[in-house]
């Protein structure tokens, strides 16, 4: 009988599946991978990896960081996860604080001799806590791309841009960081492209910043005042100062949509001509004025939306030299098309992303239901015609919301259901 209950004993200890984990505490200085059987993988001192070394990391692997370690990274890092086994990246700590560890300080030859291609790539990763997850101000050995990435509760996501390489972010998100993007005036560009930025104290001051979404950043969402630099196609709301821009010669300012914030736009000059193009914007609704101009120049920003026909009412909502006499004087005109015509929505073919809004008219409530993923929250905005946010629900965490009437008048509205990384989907319904 004993040795029956024994053999049951050492079958049920067998049966317990035993975590891997791998401590770091030596140099790197050979080519090495970090795989999914090794994880997770926990930094526990400052370490080296030296010049000519690949780190690769596999997906599904974790990295933690014991309080304030860096990493002196001088050889090649290869971080690419996948939608289904992404790379994470964050504090030992049960509690973790931001800044808890330090990150990756990455450092490379600026000639040729040693050089390599690409030195850091990473995709589908994850990453919490960091004091500056990844400076690259020493680096040279670009350009260095992140795709698909998401960047939360750091200091600085990349807090120091390379002065000699181009620095890419496509499809990442930032959330809860002091600072998401930070670029240090070097001679090459920073790119963020299709990103979202949410609940930062500030957004980026990237270079070039194409179809990004912004909302609920404390200080400032986007900030440029270098030469060169576009701010194309994105949406910032939500927040305290939508963007701070300088129009000088070469830069561009085009096609965003820009609404309640305290200030849409702290403008601080504008290179007139078509060099440097301000045009179909759309500034509205931000609670303390649309355009803080802070120039003694007189500028012109016509061909902008403020969404009203109301010259006076539009002129209310630029602080411009009319108010302070420090400053120089804004012309506008009254876009009849922008305030009349409907908000341009592309709908994304509800087969394709699982949503379905019903019923369409919407008499009461009508119910949005969508392909829920687990883990993920979601937001939802409602607009009406004239670009006006009348309904934010946050913090949806299931697949389904409601969407009740309350004080929407009859006609046409549109709808937009974004996740933490992205927009998911958009469409129109109907208010009887």
């Amino acid at each position: 009988m004993k040795n029956l209950q024994l053999f049951s004993a050492l079958l049920l200890f067998a049966s317990v599946p035993v975590s891997a984990q791998t401590t770091i505490t030596s140099n790197i200085y050979s080519s090495t991978a970090w795989t999914a059987s090794g994880s997770p993988y926990t930094i526990a001192n400052n370490i080296v990896v030296f010049s000519g070394t690949v780190l690769t990391i596999e997906p599904g692997v974790t990295v933690k960081f014991n309080d304030s370690v860096t990493v002196d990274f001088r050889g090649q890092l290869i971080a690419n996860g996948s939608s289904s086994a992404r790379i994470t990246f964050t504090s030992a700590d049960s509690i973790p604080m931001p800044g808890a560890y330090g990150g990756f300080k990455v450092t490379g030859y600026c000639g040729s001799s040693g050089s390599i291609d690409s030195q850091v790539t990473m995709s589908y990763c994850d990453i919490y806590y960091a004091q500056d997850f990844m400076d690259l101000a020493a680096s040279c050995e670009g350009p260095f791309n992140f795709t698909n990435c998401s960047f939360r509760n750091n200091i600085y996501a990349e807090g120091h841009s390379s002065d000699f390489q181009n620095v890419t972010f496509d499809s990442c998100s930032f959330i809860g960081n002091y600072e998401g993007i930070v670029w240090d005036d070097g001679g090459y560009s920073v790119y963020a492209n299709n990103c979202t930025f949410i609940n930062d104290t500030f957004g980026t001051n990237a270079v070039h910043v194409n179809s990004c979404y912004f909302s609920g950043c404390t200080g400032w969402a986007v900030y440029a005042d270098e030469a060169n630099s576009t701010i194309l196609n994105c949406e910032i709301c939500n927040g305290n100062v939508g963007a701070e821009w300088v129009g000088f010669s070469g830069t561009a300012f085009t096609n965003n949509y820009i609404h309640d914030n305290q200030v849409g736009l702290m403008l601080g000059g504008l290179w007139e001509g078509p060099s440097t193009p301000f045009n179909d914007n759309r500034i509205c609704h931000n609670s303390e004025w649309n355009i803080d101009y802070t120039n003694t120049n007189n500028a012109d920003v016509s061909y902008n939306c403020f969404c009203s026909g109301d010259s006076a009412y539009i002129r209310s909502t630029l602080r411009d030299g009319y108010v302070d006499a420090a400053f120089g004087l804004l012309t506008f005109n009254i876009d009849t098309f922008c305030y009349v015509g409907p908000l341009v929505v592309k709908t994304i073919t509800p087969a394709v992303t699982g949503v379905k809004l019903y019923p369409d008219p919407l008499y009461d409530q009508a119910a949005l239901e969508f392909n829920y993923s687990n883990g993920h929250v979601y937001q939802l905005e409602i607009i009406d015609q004239l670009g006006r946010r009348v309904s934010n629900v946050d913090g949806i965490t299931s697949g389904s919301v409601t969407i009740k009437k309350n004080n929407m008048a009859p006609g046409l509205y549109y709808y937009k259901l974004r996740d933490e990384r992205q927009l998911i989907n958009t469409g129109k319904f109907v208010v009887e």
